[in-house]
């Protein structure tokens, strides 16, 4: 009986394999519920992150929106505090306008503009003036208006400076339309300054060039150049300039002189047109002076438009 139940507990046993196969299935399942809860945790994190991102969010907004309807509040309580301390305050009412002109517009003609725009005493508020608005407008309204300078004078005086544009040169001939050293294009004046500003010829199509237009031409830009020159360096106290010819054919200035020693009346210099050539001739011409002054010599032609050798007569 005992080796008959000993055979049949071995035929009953489950093979090797079948045991191994068990047990994988049992780690499977293991492994898949371990994986389960993992996933179940991270998404109820997700979940409370989001849920915390979005208070933060609400936090921030609100925080805004708070100071938003703070600063607004400021602003608001100082525009009433100007409305009612000096916009709307007798006190500041406009009672008259200083105004000064250096140039040939005049006073009454500012102020028949202010009243034009609605700017009139004991109708207007000091305080209701746009000093910028006003002052940009001015500067527009007349080409001769180069600068203007606005300011309040408590309690009730409103202060103009009116700059005019200064013309340099004339364009063709005497009382004829002026030019400023931006090359601006001025109306004409008769007054003896201009009579006495230096002339300039050889424009081509020069009808076509309006008042208040910029002259696009390189050798007025040369010839206004010029004149800077004269104005600054010191040799210029030597050229008392009457005409500057443009030369197009030989892309030259000729410069015309009035009586200055050593030059004779009608004295003629030739400069190259290019700016940076011309200044360079121009020192020549400054030599050429100092020795015609050393030697007492009077001068009725320079063409400094050589380097060398330059042709220099009586």
């Amino acid at each position: 009986m005992g080796a008959a139940r000993s055979s049949d507990e071995t035929a009953l046993e489950e093979p090797e394999y079948v045991k191994h196969l068990s047990h994988w299935r049992f780690m499977t399942k293991k492994r898949k519920n371990r994986s389960r809860s993992v996933r179940f945790s991270a998404n109820t994190d997700r979940g409370r992150n989001k849920g915390r991102g979005w208070q933060v969010f609400l936090r921030y907004a609100i925080w805004a929106l708070s100071a938003c309807a703070v600063v607004a509040l400021f602003v608001l309580t100082l525009y009433g505090l100007k409305l009612f301390l000096f916009v709307r305050n007798p006190h500041f009412r406009l009672r008259d306008s200083e105004i000064t002109v250096y140039g040939d517009l005049t006073p009454p003609q500012i102020r028949e503009k202010l009243a034009e725009w609605g700017i009139e005493p004991r109708r207007t508020n000091l305080f209701e003036v746009d000093l910028r608005d006003l002052r940009e407008r001015l500067e527009d309204w007349h080409v001769l208006v180069q600068r203007v300078r606005i300011g309040r004078r408590l309690p009730g005086t409103l202060v103009i400076d009116v700059y005019e544009r200064y013309a340099v040169a004339q364009l063709l001939g005497p009382n004829g339309r002026l030019i400023d050293g931006g090359g601006l294009v001025l109306p004409a004046r008769r007054d003896p300054r201009t009579l006495t500003l230096p002339i300039i010829t050889g424009i081509p199509e020069a009808h076509e060039l309006k008042i208040g237009q910029i002259a696009q031409d390189k050798m007025i830009d040369s010839a206004l150049r010029l004149l800077e020159l004269v104005d600054t360096e010191v040799y210029g106290r030597y050229l008392k300039v009457n005409l500057i010819q443009l030369d197009r054919s030989a892309d030259a200035l000729k410069v015309y002189l009035n009586e200055r020693r050593p030059f004779r009346e009608g004295a003629c210099i030739v400069l190259p047109a290019e700016k940076g050539e011309m200044e360079t001739a121009l020192q020549r011409v400054h030599v050429i002076i100092q020795e015609r002054l050393q030697g007492n010599q009077r001068t009725g032609f320079i063409n400094a438009t050589y380097k060398v050798n330059i042709n220099a007569r009586p």
